[in-house]
């Protein structure tokens, strides 16, 4: 799923995500932001009803100062944030488009579910770092209800450490994880979550 246009390439490696229930305060919100610092906002998507979420960018210290400023704004409306000063390069990939592909298709398969698209780039992210494991697929936001569902494949020992990882970074947003060691090569694992939407 390509989450940023072309125009916006090359992407830093420093986001920051802000989720919040209420249109009117996501508007505002991104406003807010890039009055506070140097910043670029990537994406400002209505989602799932009243959701509004706000993926932006630039250098570490204007991207703090501009993430501070988006959290007041959120107050008692903030869903979920996400700050990464250093994103790890394939989470950077996937969010224009660009996902990994399995060396072989028996590889085992961890599938994730969070309640929110920031826990889930926060899982991804950790994940990545912890183990040598691809992110193949994900499906964020629209069409589910809200919710960061996304795919992870390698072997079945790195997925453990890497499930380890997700549980931790999403914390109380984790929904469910599934590790399948040996999935059939007749599954739908290229799109497990059907069609992209956002």
């Amino acid at each position: 799923m390509l989450l940023i246009q072309d125009f916006h390439a090359p992407i830093a490696d420093s986001i920051a995500l802000i989720e919040v229930d209420g249109l009117v305060r996501g508007a505002r919100l991104a406003d807010d932001l890039l009055k506070a610092a140097s910043t670029r906002v990537l994406l400002s998507q209505v989602y799932s009803g009243p959701r509004h979420l706000v993926l932006f960018d630039g250098g570490v210290e204007a991207l703090k100062l501009a993430f501070d400023a988006a959290l007041a704004v959120g107050g008692d409306r903030l869903i979920d944030a996400l700050f990464l000063a250093h994103a790890h390069p394939s989470l950077i990939a996937a969010l224009g488009g660009s996902f990994g592909e399995p060396e072989r298709p028996d590889e085992a398969i961890l599938l994730v579910e969070n309640e929110t698209v920031a826990a889930s780039l926060r899982a991804i992210d950790a994940a990545l770092k912890t183990a040598p494991v691809i992110l193949s697929s994900w499906r964020l936001g629209r069409g589910v209800a809200g919710r960061g569902l996304f795919a992870l494949r390698g072997e079945h020992a790195n997925l453990l450490a890497a499930e380890a990882a997700v549980i931790d970074a999403a914390g109380a947003f984790l929904l469910e994880t599934q590790l399948i060691p040996r999935p059939d090569p007749l599954g739908p694992w290229a799109q497990p979550f059907g069609r992209d939407l956002l």
